[in-house]
């Protein structure tokens, strides 16, 4: 199934700290964005995940709505090479959202460090930081990252 997504921000949150909120969801917009089908999306019953809500300071120069608005224009930059790969998908079948090792099954380092190493389509790799929910603005978030 090429075209999958999840509710950003999650549906069914609890939290009731709009900077908890604010944290996550700006790191789950970094992510999301990358998403073949992503969307805000969360229950009346919850606290507001929408981006606008997130307009105060992550840091000196940005808000957590500066980082969603770049992880935005990433994803409209894309537009066209998702097209294409979607496209490509169905004429051909395969998956857009995979682990390395999908494309490279004989390359034994694709199957380290799954959940690090992405390709969306044939021709694009993200490599993302998924082991922990907080921003952090230092260099204590690393992992290794394999470019077969």
């Amino acid at each position: 199934m090429p075209f999958i997504g999840s509710d950003i921000c999650g549906f069914n949150s609890y939290e009731t700290d709009i900077k908890k909120i604010a944290n996550v969801c700006t790191k789950w917009h970094l992510l999301g964005s990358l998403y073949p089908f992503a969307r805000n999306h969360n229950q009346n019953a919850t606290l507001p995940h929408e981006p606008y809500q997130f307009d105060f300071k992550y840091n000196d120069t940005n808000t957590y709505l500066d980082l969603i608005r770049s992880a935005l224009q990433v994803r409209y930059n894309y537009v066209r090479y998702y097209y294409s790969a979607f496209n490509a998908i169905e004429e051909q079948g395969g998956s857009f959202f995979k682990p390395a090792f999908f494309d490279f099954p004989n390359d034994p380092r694709a199957y380290q460090d799954v959940e690090n190493n992405i390709f969306l389509g044939h021709a694009l790799k993200a490599s993302i930081l998924v082991n922990t929910t907080e921003l952090k603005q230092d260099d204590s978030q690393t992992s290794i990252f394999y470019f077969p």
